[in-house]
């Protein structure tokens, strides 16, 4: 069953426009008094301890992590 709904440029037109959109409602949501109000709220929370043993370790679980990925395929 082969049907065409849609050709590939209308498609990728339609896409673009439905992305624009998109991206000016979210513009307009987040600029002015909510984005200030936003900020107040991020500016109040205290800052994330991360502890430097987790720091040290993230290389050595990437490099395990890809060894395993590597072995695998």
């Amino acid at each position: 069953m082969n049907t065409n709904v849609m050709s590939q440029t209308k498609a990728i037109t339609l896409f673009c426009i439905t992305s624009l959109v998109i991206h000016f409602s979210n513009w307009m949501a987040y600029s002015g008094k909510s984005r200030k109000e936003m900020n107040a709220k991020y500016l109040k929370q205290k800052p994330l301890k991360v502890s430097l043993y987790v720091l040290a370790l993230i290389p050595f679980i990437a490099l395990v992590f890809s060894f395993i990925l590597s072995k695998s395929i």
